[in-house]
């Protein structure tokens, strides 16, 4: 019997606002937990040689140093002149980017 007088206060309370801050909830604790995934890169379908040649044709003059693969890219070093410079070869498309 205490404990149905003491169910019907609290919604009293709750229902006029005297417990004000005993009833407020954390909105973001009700909302779906989202949880971020990381896609995986794509594969490399263009071959390291292919991305060297991609990366010297849209810089004329230069000289190949290194390439190694990063996810879906690959990061080519070059050199022209006295600069080293790196540049990126999306490994599906062969798109060389800055």
């Amino acid at each position: 019997m205490r404990r149905v007088f003491a169910t019907a206060a609290v919604f009293a309370f709750v229902g006029l606002g005297i417990g004000n801050a005993a009833s407020q909830v954390d909105v973001e604790l009700l909302q779906p937990q989202v949880r971020m995934v990381q896609k995986t890169p794509g594969p490399l379908v263009i071959a390291p040689s292919d991305a060297i040649r991609a990366a010297l044709r849209a810089n004329p003059g230069a000289q190949a140093i290194n390439v190694k693969p990063r996810g879906n890219m690959y990061i080519v070093k070059l050199k022209q002149g006295n600069t080293i410079r790196q540049v990126r070869v999306n490994g599906t498309t062969g798109v060389v980017l800055p």
